[in-house]
């Protein structure tokens, strides 16, 4: 699941979800523990105020399915004529230009160390909990939404956003929902493929990339029905840094909570390797 996606899911959040509340409200439905909206704290992952100058946790050389405890990750073993093996990204702050509909954007993703293998991720709208693991990079929960109202998304399973080690021709499946609220569900279905390796010019910078290609559908379900936007994207991916540093991605279909066609194409650039 790439950032720009899980910006498209805050988007269809924020819209969709006074629909829906709106809807359990007029039913009398009550709302429960699980999936009523959480009183995220202003010191939240979804904020992030602070950043840890620790450095990445090392890696572990067993990997572990549990997503209450995985195992922290190793650097992925360097593929033979690529780009190198995969260590977590620093902690710190990112800066990336986005450029959609024709409107240029400045965002930060703040990356903070929770040890074990484990960060927090978080940008303006959402932020995610992720554990690198031997095997991969991924994405246990995100959390969606600005203090007071937030709302959490816990995969299941967990998305795995990179197969470790990364090499010509690895692939990998993610296929995964959550309920972000009464009656809100999200389903995130995509396949991806490591498609060859790709020196870039970024931050000023020579950086050596895995060119990542994904196609997937993100499907928003609701008591007033459903609806399904089909993802393409093209992600150039810095085993060197942890992170993605270029990417390119088009999302196509019904808006959620307008039913209005969505034909979008937008790209993202890191302006910064070394974090604030």
């Amino acid at each position: 699941m790439t950032t720009v996606v899980q910006e498209r899911v805050a988007l269809a959040i924020a819209s969709a979800i006074a629909v829906v509340a709106i809807a359990a409200a007029a039913a009398g439905v009550p709302g429960s523990d699980d999936d009523a909206p959480l009183a995220v704290a202003t010191t939240a992952p979804a904020t992030v105020p602070s950043v840890s100058t620790s450095p990445p946790a090392t890696v572990s050389a067993q990997p572990q399915t549990s997503a209450a405890a995985p195992a922290p990750a190793t650097a992925a073993p360097a593929a033979a004529e690529g780009p190198g093996g995969t260590v977590p990204s620093k902690p710190g702050a990112y800066r990336y230009r986005e450029v959609s509909d024709g409107e240029t954007t400045e965002e930060t993703v703040r990356i903070t160390d929770r040890g074990g293998g484990r960060q927090t991720e978080a940008e303006t709208d959402f932020s995610s909990e992720v554990a690198w693991r031997s095997d991969g990079k991924y994405i246990l929960e995100s959390t969606f939404g600005q203090p007071p109202q937030g709302f959490r998304c816990d995969w299941n399973p967990d998305v795995l956003e990179y197969k470790l080690p990364l090499a010509q021709g690895t692939s990998w499946r993610a296929a995964q929902s959550c309920t972000a609220a009464q009656g809100f569900t999200i389903e995130f279905d995509s396949a991806s493929r490591v498609t060859g390796a790709e020196r870039v010019r970024v931050a000023g910078q020579d950086v050596d990339t895995w060119v990542i290609r994904s196609e997937g559908t993100l499907t928003f379900r609701t008591p007033q029905g459903s609806s399904t936007q089909n993802l393409t994207s093209d992600n150039h991916f810095s085993p060197e840094h942890g992170l993605s540093v270029k990417s390119t991605e088009t999302v196509e279909g019904p808006d959620p909570s307008t039913g209005d066609d969505v034909n979008e194409t937008s790209t993202r650039e890191i302006l910064n390797l070394t974090p604030d």
